[in-house]
């Protein structure tokens, strides 16, 4: 792989075809050694997948359990998202897993 998935703050590029090639550029500024993260279900261009496509189906499809933040939808419109603190967030009273 060229790049791993991640989403949250760590997603850091964009995707989009130009004549059948995928052109990726970066959404901020990445830092010297940081790594180039994409995502396969909270892109630009994956909107279908957004409020569908979680944690499960990355697994099935990729074969690989994805790091936080992680979503996980069920039946009767049914989801949530786990994600962890930044070290630098203050502490909110808000319990994220």
């Amino acid at each position: 792989d060229m790049m791993s998935h991640r989403n949250g703050h760590w997603h850091n590029t964009e995707n989009s075809s130009v004549n059948g090639d995928v052109v990726v550029r970066a959404k901020r500024d990445i830092q010297a050694g940081e790594e180039l993260y994409t995502s396969h279900n909270m892109c630009d261009d994956c909107v279908s997948r957004m409020k569908s496509y979680g944690t499960p189906e990355i697994l099935r499809d990729y074969g690989f359990i994805e790091q936080y933040p992680q979503r996980w939808f069920f039946p009767e419109a049914i989801g949530f998202q786990i994600d962890e603190k930044k070290k630098e967030e203050e502490d909110s009273g808000i319990l994220l897993l």
